[in-house]
């Protein structure tokens, strides 16, 4: 017996949303940053997308010792791996090397974890300045006008280039 169209697309429709739920409850969820609670780490309006696996129950000490965990190195078949520890790299100045052998006995979680906390701590000067800005508008327009006409002066030989060979007649030499 053949299903109808309607009931193919209801099925359909239904998985999607089983799966979008079980997603949403089990792997990730996307939170607005509602108020200034969290104001030492986030600005309010910023969206933040909270990896419940992360923050899910770890192994004991003797699952960790019966269960094979995976190495923590780079490679071609693992670029996850790869990139993060670069990322950790870059934002702790450590080399590549040195983090596979700090993680050598911990687990995925603890290097996502760490990767996360490096790169905040890394960003933090710049999330202060930005703040710093933000609160001072007057500096604020005195750097954009300054960076605009810095952007003028350094674009004016190729403007000038395109407007010749283009055969535009500029307003400010007619």
């Amino acid at each position: 017996m053949k299903k109808s169209v309607a009931r193919e697309y209801l099925e359909s429709f239904l998985i999607a949303v089983i799966l979008a739920l079980f997603v949403r409850t089990w792997v990730f969820q996307a939170f607005k940053i509602p108020s200034g609670s969290m104001e030492p780490n986030l600005l309010i309006g910023d969206h933040l997308i909270v990896n419940k696996m992360e923050f899910a129950p770890t192994a004991t000490a003797l699952e960790r010792v019966l269960l094979p965990h995976r190495e923590i190195r780079r490679g071609d078949d693992k670029p996850g791996v790869s990139n993060l520890i670069d990322i950790l790299a870059v934002a702790t100045g450590r080399t590549p090397g040195e983090i596979e052998v700090a993680y050598e006995a911990s687990g995925y979680g603890d290097l996502k974890g760490d990767v996360g906390e490096a790169v905040v701590e890394l960003l933090t000067p710049v999330r202060e300045r930005y703040l710093e800005l933000r609160a001072d508008e007057p500096e604020l327009l005195r750097l954009l006008a300054l960076g605009a006409e810095k952007a003028r002066e350094a674009s004016a030989p190729t403007l000038a280039a395109m407007y010749e060979r283009m055969g535009f007649v500029r307003l400010d030499q007619a």
